[in-house]
């Protein structure tokens, strides 16, 4: 389990829904939801690359 920091916690809510989505459609072969979380995959990366540009000095 990755531990986050308290500036990274929408990064973990998004990641921990990405994966909850992939363990639905693991289970279920009828729900295609692979693309939704491809989707929050993407949002993640995105908010990773703006959360760490940002940092200031104390958090780096």
């Amino acid at each position: 389990m990755t531990q986050y920091l308290e500036f990274e916690k929408p990064l973990a809510e998004i990641e921990g829904k990405a994966e909850e989505l992939r363990a639905i459609a693991r289970q279920s072969e009828d729900m295609d939801i692979n693309e939704e979380a491809a989707g929050l995959d993407t949002k993640a990366e995105s908010l990773l690359v703006e959360l760490y540009s940002s940092l200031t000095p104390w958090r780096k």
